[in-house]
């Protein structure tokens, strides 16, 4: 397929494509003009995400994130590689964590949750979500289904001793705590995102929320993933192109009190 059949297809698949900013915050950032039999996804575009997408023999790889222009040379580097190898770039951002089947709704899948509503606008993109547990479940109990489904160790504060029924999810970079406040706002027993910083932890003490912490890129795969699996592509191949667990290496198991 053409890059653009492909991103066509993709775009079909959203609601909020007509939104002022679907264009800035989706779209191919390079498009090799070849045809696509390989479809190689990630969350993130890095130099190691090309790198191995070449070793696969992927023709286009599908990102949440594009490279960040904050990184030093990062984007340059990476558009320059994806040159050199001939292969097409196309990411997703705030549509994606938006839709139905995008980072957030497909993290609540993923770990039984219902979704209730979505939460946190920006842009009119609505950026997390509320769901519950069909049944209440111990902390320890949702601690342990985080690490499963996302293969890896997250980071835990057990701040209060109800049973986690409603959860609040904001994928990635959920550390502000002003968006940790909609999980009073929603009366939410447990918020869930990718990142937190000095801040965050002060807040969910604070307010006694109980918190989890997983990685912001791996919070948000799901999502992409779950777009790719939406849209379907027949024959076209498509697999995951893996990325290390290199924001949580070193982290042990945290409570408080």
């Amino acid at each position: 397929m053409r890059v653009e059949e492909i991103v066509d297809r993709i775009h079909a698949l959203f609601a909020t494509r007509d939104n002022a900013h679907f264009q800035e915050e989706s779209g191919v950032t390079h498009d090799a003009g070849l045809e696509v039999s390989h479809i190689g996804y990630a969350t993130n575009l890095t130099v190691d995400v090309i790198e191995a997408a070449r070793e696969m023999g992927v023709g286009l790889i599908v990102t949440h994130h594009d490279a960040w222009g904050f990184i030093g040379n990062l984007k340059e580097t990476c558009m320059a590689l994806l040159e050199r190898y001939e292969i097409s770039h196309y990411y997703n951002h705030l549509p994606l964590d938006d839709a139905d089947f995008g980072t957030n709704a497909s993290l609540a899948k993923a770990i039984g949750l219902t979704v209730i509503k979505r939460v946190n606008e920006e842009n009119g993109f609505m950026c997390g979500l509320i769901g519950e547990f069909d049944e209440p479940l111990r902390f320890e109990s949702v601690v342990k289904v985080c690490e499963e489904c996302l293969e890896e160790r997250v980071q835990a504060w057990k701040l209060h001793d109800r049973p986690i029924k409603r959860v609040h999810i904001l994928c990635g970079a959920g550390h502000l705590t002003s968006d940790m406040a909609v999980s009073l706002e929603e009366s939410c027993d447990l918020y869930l995102t990718g990142e937190r910083i000095l801040y965050s932890v002060a807040y969910a003490k604070l307010n006694r929320l109980n918190l989890v912490v997983g990685s912001h890129t791996f919070t948000e795969l799901f999502g992409v993933r779950g777009m790719l699996e939406r849209a379907g592509f027949e024959g076209v191949a498509v697999d995951e192109i893996k990325e290390e667990h290199i924001e949580v290496m070193g982290f042990s198991r945290l409570s408080g009190d």
